[in-house]
């Protein structure tokens, strides 16, 4: 079902783009004003739908080709979910980009930083529910070998990522726009080594416990 509306929102995008196509304005990727670029108005049409495409094959293929993955219907669904909030972001751009060049205002500015955040904070619902896979999540060697370091480990990730997307969306309604980016900047890099902090003494715990587990075994 995912999949299906993953790809139904693609062709939609596609089909949004063909009928303003005539109203895009013309010429663009040029730096002389007066000069057309050949091709130009197709690809600020259409670029960002086959962007969408090629995200959803390479996360397919990713997908089918995943030795360390589960093959279960959860997981399936887990993983389905979060690509298409992955292609929701970028058909999300396009249509913005469309609206803003069709209506001649800047909707872009504002509204990104919502759109971004809203897609952090679905993508951050998700990760608890992600299991070892190599395409999407955080994919240490000890995350992808112990089943469950991956899961505490995205288990945090999944509560860190929403305050992230949380900052994205809140900073730049209440900050001036170079403090906000730096707000926003600053949550990321705190969400990123916390997270590797998190996982990795979660690792450093799990070993000592298998090596107690043996020096046990070996006295008795």
């Amino acid at each position: 079902m995912t999949k299906r509306l993953t790809l139904a929102l693609i062709v939609a995008s596609y089909a949004a783009s063909a009928a303003v196509y005539p109203k895009v304005p013309d010429p663009y990727l040029t730096v002389d004003p007066h000069q057309s670029t050949p091709l130009a108005r197709a690809v600020v049409a259409f670029l960002l739908p086959t962007a969408a495409v090629l995200t959803y094959w390479v996360f397919s293929g990713l997908s089918r080709r995943d030795p360390t993955r589960e093959h279960s219907a959860s997981f399936g669904a887990t993983f389905d979910a979060v690509v298409l909030r992955i292609i929701l972001l970028i058909l999300g751009l396009h249509s913005l980009v469309l609206a803003s060049l069709v209506s001649g205002r800047n909707l872009v500015t504002r509204a990104v930083p919502v759109l971004a955040g809203l897609t952090v904070v679905a993508i951050g619902d998700l990760l608890p529910r992600l299991r070892p896979n190599i395409a999407i999540g955080f994919r240490a060697p000890w995350t992808l070998n112990n089943r469950s370091a991956w899961i505490r480990t995205h288990r945090f990730a999944g509560y860190a990522t929403v305050l992230v997307g949380l900052v994205i969306i809140i900073a730049p309604l209440v900050l001036p726009r170079t403090t906000a980016e730096a707000a926003i900047l600053a949550a990321g890099v705190a969400c990123a080594l916390a997270l590797v902090c998190y996982s990795c003494r979660i690792s450093r715990s799990a070993e000592s416990s298998v090596s107690r587990g043996v020096d046990d075994n070996a006295i008795n």
